[in-house]
C-alpha cells in the first residue's frame, strides 16, 4: 500500500580499435585521455566476451501462463527486439528458468502477490492526522476498509508515546511509524525474450536495458525489476552505476562489488564520464550553425560552436519532491521570475542538445542529448520545454483520461484479504485474478511501458579509459542513409563533459 512513498548496432571500426560484432565496442588505453584532441582509444584483449543473451524461459502451466494469449481489441508492443538478435545462439549465453511467480498474460510479466510488511516513517505533513484521514488521501483507501483493516490490526502505529486512545482517533506524531501487513501486487512490464549483454568482464556487467523494465526495486517493483532478474541470472550480487526510467532503453552499467561501484560512481559526479543518449522528438527540432542563442518555446538558451542547444535550470527539492524551475530567459542571469521555497534544497540541471537526423514523412526528428548532470527525467523535461517533447512520452502524472478509467482496488482487495487470511496460497492466487481482470479492462498507450529515448554511449575518462556503445534502437533502424552511426559516434567522442562542468 505504501510502495509509492519509496520513489527514480555495431560501432565502427577504429584505427586502432577492434570492432564488436554485437555492437558493443570497448576501447582501453595506457595514458590518460587528452581533452583537447579525444583519438580513438587502444582495443583491451583481456576480459572482453562476444556479446551474449540472457534468455527468460517461463513455465506454461496455466491457462494465464501463455505468451501467444492476446487480447483481439488492442495490439500491445512486445520490448523492444533486435530481430537479428533473437535466433542468434551464443555458447555464453544464458539461459533463465523463471520462478513460478512469474506468470506471463497477454504479453506481459505479472508477478504472483506476495505478502509484505511495511514500516512507514511519517511524513511531516501527516503530523496530527488521523489513519483514517492520511490513508484516505494519500492512498485512495475507502474509510471502511481502513476501519475494517485497523479493527483486524492489519494497520497499526509504532510510537513512542502509546495511549489509551483508539487508533481511530489518534493523531500521529512526528516519530510515529504507521506498520502494515500488505499483500504487494507489482505491475506488470513487457515480456522480454531476452536481456543483451554487451560487456562482460571482472569490473563490469554492461547490458542493452530493455524497455517498460525497472532498472532496481523501488515502489510497486521488486521481483518484477531488471536488478532482481539479472541476479538470479549471475546467482550474484550486482551494484549499480547509474539509473535509467522504466520506459527507457539502453546502456545500463553494473559492477561486481561496492568498493567498484563507489569508485565509478565517483566518477560519473565528477564530470570524467561522457553520456550520450539519443532521443526521437515530435517536430522539426531546429539545426543551429551560426547564431549564439536560439529562442524556443518561449525561451532562449546559449548555443555552442558544435551547434549544442545549452540547456540549464534550477531544481528545488522541497517536501521530498523535486520541481523544475524555470527562468522567463535561460541565459547566464541571475534573475528569476518564478519564487522558490523557503527551507529547501537548490540544484542545477544541465542537458546539451543537438539534432541529427530529420524525418520530413513523419515529421520527427532524432537529437543527441548529454546529460552534464544527472537528475530525475532531466531530458524528458528538458526537451518537453524546448516544445519538442519525446515521441510516447505521456507524462509523469495520471492523466485525466486515465484517471475517469481507474478503479479503486481497496474494496475488492481487502475483501479477499479477508477472505483467504488463514490461507495465504489462495489469497495470492485470488489477488492475481483480480490483477489479471483488472488488466483486462485497462486501454494501454505504448508511452505507459516505453518512450523514444534510449542510452546509447557511454565513456569513462581516466588512467585506463573504457567506452561503451550500444545497438541503435527499432526506431532508428530503418532510416535512410543520410542517418550514419559513425558520424553520431565520433561526434560523442569529442563531447568535453569535463570541460563543460568546469565553465558550469
Amino acid at each position: 500500500m505504501f510502495e509509492n512513498l519509496e520513489e527514480a548496432s555495431s560501432s565502427p571500426q577504429s584505427s586502432e580499435g577492434k570492432k564488436s560484432n554485437s555492437g558493443a565496442s570497448l576501447f582501453v588505453s595506457d595514458s590518460p585521455m587528452n581533452y583537447d584532441e579525444v583519438t580513438p582509444l587502444k582495443s583491451s584483449q583481456e576480459g572482453i566476451k562476444s556479446p551474449y543473451l540472457i534468455r527468460l524461459v517461463f513455465e506454461a502451466n496455466d491457462e494465464h501462463n501463455n505468451v501467444y494469449h492476446h487480447r483481439k481489441d488492442r495490439n500491445l508492443p512486445m520490448t523492444m527486439e533486435y530481430s537479428r538478435d533473437i535466433g542468434k545462439s551464443n555458447s555464453n549465453d544464458i539461459i533463465l528458468k523463471m520462478d513460478n511467480c512469474y506468470k506471463l498474460y497477454d504479453n506481459l510479466v505479472f508477478v504472483k502477490p506476495h505478502k509484505v510488511l511495511h514500516n512507514t516513517k511519517m511524513r511531516p505533513r501527516w503530523v496530527n492526522k488521523t489513519l483514517v484521514e492520511i490513508l484516505g488521501s494519500e492512498f485512495k483507501m475507502p474509510k471502511e476498509v481502513v476501519t475494517e483493516m485497523i479493527e483486524e490490526n492489519v494497520i497499526s502505529v509504532k510510537t513512542a508515546k502509546p495511549n489509551s486512545i483508539s487508533l481511530l482517533q489518534y493523531k500521529l506524531r512526528p516519530n510515529d511509524q504507521i506498520v502494515t501487513v500488505d499483500w504487494k501486487n507489482e505491475k506488470p512490464v513487457l515480456y522480454p525474450r531476452f536481456i543483451k549483454v554487451l560487456y562482460h568482464d571482472d569490473k563490469f556487467l554492461v547490458i542493452d536495458k530493455p524497455t517498460s523494465i525497472p532498472v532496481h526495486p523501488a515502489g510497486r517493483f521488486v521481483k518484477n525489476t531488471l536488478h532482481h532478474i539479472l541476479e538470479m541470472a549471475y546467482s550474484k550480487k550486482l551494484y549499480l552505476l547509474h539509473r535509467l526510467d522504466k520506459v527507457t532503453s539502453g546502456i545500463l552499467i553494473h559492477t561486481w562489488n561496492a568498493e567498484l561501484a563507489t569508485i565509478y560512481g565517483e566518477k560519473l559526479k565528477g564530470g570524467s564520464v561522457t553520456k550520450c543518449y539519443l532521443a526521437q522528438v515530435y517536430g522539426d527540432f531546429p539545426e543551429i550553425t551560426t547564431t549564439n542563442t536560439v529562442d524556443l518555446n518561449g525561451q532562449t538558451f546559449n548555443v555552442d560552436d558544435h551547434g549544442f542547444i545549452h540547456v540549464k535550470n534550477k531544481l528545488v527539492y522541497h517536501q521530498n519532491e523535486w520541481t523544475f524551475i524555470w527562468r522567463a530567459k535561460v541565459t547566464d542571469t541571475n534573475e528569476s521570475h518564478e519564487e522558490e521555497p523557503t527551507n529547501s534544497i537548490i540544484d542545477t540541471a544541465y542537458t546539451l542538445v543537438k539534432r541529427i537526423y530529420y524525418n520530413s514523412s513523419q515529421h520527427s526528428s532524432i537529437v543527441l542529448c548529454v546529460p552534464i548532470t544527472g537528475r530525475t527525467h532531466q531530458i524528458r523535461e528538458h526537451l518537453r520545454v524546448m516544445g519538442y517533447p519525446i515521441i510516447n512520452d505521456v507524462g509523469f502524472e495520471l492523466t485525466n483520461e486515465k484517471a475517469e478509467q481507474w478503479e479503486n482496488p481497496w474494496p475488492e482487495k481487502w475483501s479477499i484479504m479477508k477472505q483467504f487470511k488463514d490461507d495465504d496460497d489462495k489469497c495470492a492466487e485470488s489477488l492475481l485474478k483480480m490483477q489479471f481482470e483488472r488488466h483486462h479492462k485497462q486501454c494501454f498507450k505504448e508511452g505507459d511501458f516505453f518512450i523514444h529515448l534510449h542510452s546509447y554511449y557511454y565513456a569513462f575518462h581516466d588512467e585506463n579509459p573504457v567506452e561503451f556503445i550500444s545497438d541503435l534502437p527499432n526506431w532508428c533502424q530503418n532510416l535512410d542513409p543520410s542517418f550514419q552511426q559513425n558520424i553520431i559516434i565520433d561526434m560523442c567522442r569529442k563531447i568535453n563533459s569535463k570541460a563543460t562542468i568546469q565553465k558550469f
